[in-house]
C-alpha cells in the first residue's frame, strides 16, 4: 500500500486549502451582491464558479456558461507565472526587467512614511524636489507598488497651481498626503495621444492587450484585446468595474467596437456607440499603428524567458506607444463581457495546460 510522504500531503492540503477559499470568496460575493438575479440561478452559476454579477456580464444560458472562464477559474491563474509574478507586481522589478524590450514607463523614486529616495534618472528625494519636478514635465503618477486594479492611484498636474486626480489642491495639503503615503513610487506621466485624448481627455485611458504563449509552439499569440475608456464615474483612470468603458478591439485590424459599462453603475450592463459624456465615436475607431504595437509587444514577449500570461496595460501616443504595467492575473470580465475566452481552442488547450480547467 502506497504511503504519501509529507511534501505531497502539503500539496494535497494546500491544494484543497485552496478551493475552499475560492468556495469561501464565492459565497461571500454572492451574499453581498444586490445584482438583480433570480436566486436559483445565482446559485446554480455559483457551483459552476461564477460570481453572481457574472449572470448579468456574461451569456451563461443553455450550456453557454462552458465557453467562458469562471471567476473561480480566473484566480488559478495567478500562479501560471510561478515565481516571475513577481516581477509584474512589483512595478520597481518590472520596469528593470523591460526597459530594453519595450517602452515602458520610466520609475521616479519610492515614496514610504513620507520618505522620497530617487531610483533612476532622476533626483527626487524630498517634497521640494518631487515639487520641482511636477512643475517641469508638467505632471506625476503616484501608485502603489504592488496595487491593483487602478487603486489608490494619485495623478499630479502642474496647470499654475497644482491639481489632484482632476480637483485643485494646495501645496500643504498635497505634502500632507505624501507625508502618509505607505510602500509608493513615483512614476512619469505619459501624456496620451490624440486618439485617446478625443475618446476623453479627463482619463488616462490604456488598451489591455492579453498575450499567451502557445503550449505547443511556445510562440506567443494574443487571444484578445479592449480599449478601455474612463469617463466621470471612473476618473481619473479607465477602470472597467469602477464606471470606466471595455470596447473589444479586433485583434487583426485594431477596430473598436461598441464600449460596454459594468453592471455596478446602473444595475445593468449597458453599451455604448459613443462615449456618454464626450459624445466621441467609440464604435469603428481605429487605434492608430496598431500593427506595429502588436508585432512589437509580441516580439518582447518572444525575447522574454520569464513570462507566460501577461495582460498589459498600453497608453496610445501620438507616434507609438508606451506600457504602464502588466498584470499576471488579468480580470477576465471586461474581456469575455464581449466574447468568451475558451471558444478560442489555443485559449482553452492553455488553460488546460496550465491546470485552470
Amino acid at each position: 500500500m502506497y504511503t504519501l510522504g509529507i511534501k505531497e500531503e502539503r500539496v494535497i492540503l494546500l491544494g484543497l486549502s485552496s478551493v475552499l477559499k475560492r468556495q469561501k470568496n464565492l459565497l461571500k460575493n454572492q451574499i453581498k451582491s444586490n445584482y438583480a438575479v433570480p436566486k436559483l440561478k445565482g446559485i446554480s452559476m455559483m457551483t459552476k464558479g461564477f460570481y453572481k454579477v457574472s449572470n448579468i456580464i456574461y451569456d451563461l444560458e443553455n450550456g453557454n456558461y462552458k465557453n467562458y472562464l469562471s471567476d473561480s477559474d480566473r484566480h488559478k491563474t495567478k500562479a501560471i507565472n510561478g515565481d516571475s509574478a513577481i516581477l509584474l507586481k512589483d512595478k520597481i522589478l518590472f520596469e528593470a526587467e523591460f526597459r530594453e524590450l519595450l517602452p515602458v514607463s520610466r520609475n521616479i523614486a519610492t515614496i514610504d512614511d513620507g520618505k522620497i529616495e530617487s531610483i533612476g534618472n532622476y533626483k527626487v528625494d524630498d517634497f521640494k524636489s518631487l515639487l520641482d519636478y511636477i512643475k517641469e514635465y508638467r505632471a506625476v503618477v503616484l501608485k502603489p507598488i504592488k496595487g491593483t486594479g487602478g487603486a489608490g492611484i494619485m495623478v499630479i498636474k502642474w496647470n499654475d497651481g497644482l491639481v489632484l486626480n482632476n480637483k485643485e489642491i494646495t501645496q500643504d495639503d498635497l505634502e500632507n498626503k505624501v507625508k502618509q503615503l505607505k510602500d509608493y513610487f513615483a512614476n512619469e506621466y505619459i501624456e496620451q495621444g490624440n486618439f485617446e485624448n478625443k475618446l476623453n481627455d479627463k482619463s488616462l485611458n490604456t488598451v489591455r492587450i492579453v498575450t499567451m504563449k502557445d503550449v505547443d509552439t511556445g510562440d506567443a499569440f494574443i487571444p484578445a484585446v479592449v480599449q478601455r475608456i474612463g469617463n466621470k464615474t471612473s476618473s481619473p483612470t479607465d477602470n472597467w468595474t469602477q464606471g470606466g468603458l471595455s470596447c473589444w478591439v479586433d485583434v487583426e485590424t485594431g477596430v473598436l467596437g461598441k464600449g460596454a459599462r459594468h453592471p455596478k453603475v446602473s444595475g445593468k450592463l449597458e453599451w455604448f456607440e459613443k462615449h456618454p459624456d464626450t459624445d466621441a465615436q467609440i464604435e469603428g475607431s481605429v487605434i492608430p499603428n496598431w500593427d506595429k504595437i502588436k508585432n512589437d509587444l509580441l516580439n518582447a514577449v518572444n525575447k522574454s524567458e520569464h513570462l507566460t500570461y501577461v495582460g498589459w496595460d498600453v497608453v496610445i501616443i501620438d507616434d507609438g506607444f508606451r506600457i504602464i504595467e502588466g498584470n499576471s492575473m488579468p480580470d477576465v470580465n471586461l474581456l469575455q463581457v464581449h466574447k468568451p475566452l475558451l471558444v478560442d481552442e489555443r485559449v482553452r488547450k492553455f488553460y488546460k495546460y496550465y491546470n485552470v480547467i
